[in-house]
């Protein structure tokens, strides 16, 4: 019994997928302009009266983002505007500051609230199953609808473990082709809690938050023309979100000085970008390195910014050093000044260490070209030796001479009280 479920099901998916492929004609229906619904004529209601519209209601019916409401009849429309004959006059509306449009006799709202399940006799589960198989492959996504929802409907013993994914993803892909992308997602959604296998279960769950979070018919800025195109899209998007995911992870570390910071932030980036293989195998590997180089260049960049923040600093801590013995308040504040210049250092020095450390232990060096690379060790080479010479002074603390600091540390001097 189950080994015939199995090959139903197999047969039942090959079906669907040509029917995906073979990218048979949709049935009569348009978009709204300026919402991305799919709108269908709903024969229930009477067609709109001729003559001119009543402002008070009836025709056609538009709302601009400022919430002004339009009624009338649309009279032209193109890509960018919309004109609409009120009892007033004619408006002339660009496109883009449209909230609402509603035409008369059009029914707008989406295919999962307007189409009915269909009746399913009893004991014809795997009839229907099979013609809404059918359906999909000539494109007849209407009839797709009507026929899973009437399905979904059954009590739960009356489809098989092996026909309910099926059932929802047909529903799904059904869905799809009448834009109603929201309810796509709820299908996938539940597809996807029918799942035995953990990957599959995470793939249909991605596509169904690619489907509920972009607008049709663009997933990340590229035009999905079929369903299977979707789901390619949506496992992409998803890698990509994971990627930015653990790069906001080492993005949010303030203190790239310390090392148990830095490591455990770059373990956690590490196995947030691990799940994308699940999506797009072979796409951890070479992004994680685009998350060390970019960690290391923003470790470079302190880096440089404290040394030459330090250089501006030990300035005037050479120039003033004498202050430690004019009062305990202007030592006090020599001295703040001078632990505040020995942390920013320390800290460049500790980030160019860092460097060091992210080479050593991550894939850092693949993210470069060979010049590069050289280019950014040499980099690390100065910034480490400019960092070392300003733990000293300046040769002279001053240009009278009056006080020779050649080869001393800067550490800063207890204060005396009165």
């Amino acid at each position: 019994m189950r080994t015939s479920g199995v090959l139903l099901l197999a047969g039942l998916v090959l079906a669907w997928t040509a029917g995906v492929r073979a990218e048979g004609p949709a049935p009569a229906a348009k978009t709204a302009p300026g919402t991305g619904q799919v709108v269908v004529a709903d024969s229930a209601q009477p067609a709109p009266a001729k003559g001119d519209p009543s402002p008070a209601g009836g025709g056609d019916y538009i709302r601009t983002k400022a919430g002004v409401e339009f009624r009338g009849k649309i009279s032209e429309e193109s890509g960018d505007k919309v004109t609409i004959v009120t009892a007033s006059g004619s408006v002339t509306i660009p496109r883009d500051q449209i909230d609402v449009l509603q035409k008369a006799g059009v029914d707008m709202r989406p295919p999962s609230e307007r189409i009915a399940a269909t009746a399913i006799p009893a004991g014809q589960a795997r009839e229907y199953v099979e013609k809404a198989g059918a359906h999909a492959k000539k494109g007849e996504h209407e009839a797709v609808v009507g026929i899973c929802k009437g399905l979904l409907a059954l009590k739960p013993d009356e489809l098989t473990e092996e026909q309910l994914p099926v059932v929802t993803q047909m529903a799904a892909q059904a869905y799809f082709y009448l834009t109603d992308w929201k309810a796509a997602a709820d299908s996938l959604r539940s597809a996807s809690r029918l799942m035995k296998e953990p990957v599959d279960q995470q793939r249909l769950a991605a596509t169904a938050e690619a489907l509920a979070e972009n607008v049709p018919p663009s997933i990340a800025g590229q035009t999905a023309e079929s369903f299977l195109q979707a789901q390619q899209l949506a496992m992409r998007w998803k890698a990509d979100r994971l990627f930015e995911e653990a790069k906001s992870a080492l993005d949010s570390v303030k203190e790239g000085n310390r090392q148990d910071v830095l490591g455990q932030a770059l373990k956690v980036a590490e196995s947030r970008l691990a799940k994308s293989e699940v999506f797009v195998p072979g796409y951890a590997g070479p992004r994680f390195s685009e998350i060390c180089k970019s960690l290391v260049t923003r470790l470079v960049e302190e880096a440089g910014q404290a040394a030459a923040d330090c250089a501006v600093q030990r300035d005037w801590l050479t120039r003033n050093y004498m202050l430690k013995f004019s009062s305990p308040a202007l030592a006090a504040m020599w001295n703040e000044k001078c632990v505040a210049y020995m942390n920013l250092r320390q800290g460049g020095a500790e980030r160019v260490d860092n460097v060091d450390y992210v080479e050593e232990k991550y894939p850092l060096k693949s993210a470069y070209k060979d010049d590069e690379f050289k280019g950014l060790k040499e980099r690390c080479k100065k910034l480490g030796e400019e960092l070392e010479k300003l733990r000293y002074y300046e040769n002279d603390a001053g240009p009278d001479n009056r006080y020779k600091t050649k080869g001393k540390v800067i550490l800063p001097s207890r204060i005396g009280s009165n």
